[in-house]
């Protein structure tokens, strides 16, 4: 399974949580494991290697990627912070 971070990662998980994924990063492809499964999103943790962390600043560095947050929902904030206090 390959992930591309053209877009979001939003949506159905690619796999089951511990499922190895392989993730392209611009022309780069690196290792990645599901981490996490919600019923709309999902979350992955990338191997921990020089060429995965090389691919990771070129990429979120290189001013391709926008690390601005576009939205936030003061509700789902909320009710996400609420539901881990009272787990």
């Amino acid at each position: 399974m390959t992930l591309s971070l053209t877009r979001p990662a939003a949506g159905a998980a690619p796999g089951p949580l511990g499922m190895n994924v392989e993730v392209r990063l611009g022309d780069m492809r690196v290792g990645a494991t599901v981490t996490r499964v919600a019923s709309e999103e999902f979350a992955i943790e990338v191997d921990n290697t020089l060429q995965a962390r090389s691919a990771m600043i070129k990429r979120v560095f290189g001013g391709r990627y926008s690390t601005t947050v576009e939205q936030i929902s003061a509700r789902r904030v909320l009710s996400t912070v609420l539901a881990r206090l009272f787990r």
